[in-house]
């Protein structure tokens, strides 16, 4: 017959608290992802932001989140007036993605945290209509001649707003620019046929000078 000590039964105790802390901090315990933020909400002060790390949430006290950092491609539509009257239609890549500061992580979580789709609406709302508004102050040659001063002058734009959600763009690219009524399709003919006449006359020339060369020799 087995006879189990006071300091038996202290020890098995001892062992069973120890295997429940463990198991307690290994449930409790969050590690963020290289692509997420976790944010801590409870406790005093105000929410901790952890990236790249690992964080221990209090049980009761504390709860945990996670927001994506991952990049959105998105696709970006606009139909403006240009200063000189035409109607454009402009479409433009973005990539946008949550800053990677604590304040910008804050920012998104409060206004996105609930649901990360939200974030592709917001930003296409916001550089939808800078893109209009920088196409509006614009005539149609100086915005065809060049595209990436165009989308440099959205993205300062739209810095201001998305930054107050917690939002960077990477890049932005114009990819098409065009109209209903043709005039960038026609913008360019003159100085085609201009071009054109200009070689027509070049080789009516070399061949009126071949012609005397023969005529000579």
């Amino acid at each position: 017959m087995v006879l189990f000590t006071s300091a038996t039964i202290g020890i098995f105790g001892a062992l069973i608290a120890l295997v429940l802390v463990a198991l307690i901090i290994i449930k409790r315990y969050r590690i963020a992802k290289p692509d997420e933020a976790i944010i801590v909400t409870g406790g005093k002060g105000k929410e901790k932001v952890v990236t790249g790390g690992g964080v221990f949430v209090l049980p009761f006290v504390q709860k945990s989140f996670t927001i994506s950092l991952r990049s959105r491609r998105l696709s970006i539509t606009t139909e403006a007036q240009t200063t000189d009257g035409i109607t454009m239609q402009a479409q433009a890549v973005a990539v946008v993605k949550v800053g990677g500061t604590q304040e910008m992580i804050r920012a998104a979580a409060q206004r996105f945290l609930s649901n990360s789709d939200e974030i592709d609406e917001s930003t296409q709302e916001v550089l939808s209509g800078s893109l209009r508004s920088i196409i509006g102050g614009l005539t149609v040659l100086q915005i065809i001649r060049d595209r990436a001063v165009v989308a440099q002058s959205v993205l300062e734009a739209a810095e201001e707003a998305l930054t107050k959600q917690g939002l960077v763009v990477d890049t932005l690219q114009i990819q098409e620019i065009r109209d209903a009524a043709d005039y960038i399709a026609n913008i360019g003919r003159p100085e085609a046929a201009k071009v054109r006449q200009t070689a027509e006359v070049a080789e009516t020339n070399a061949y009126q000078a071949s012609q005397e060369a023969k005529i000579a020799a």
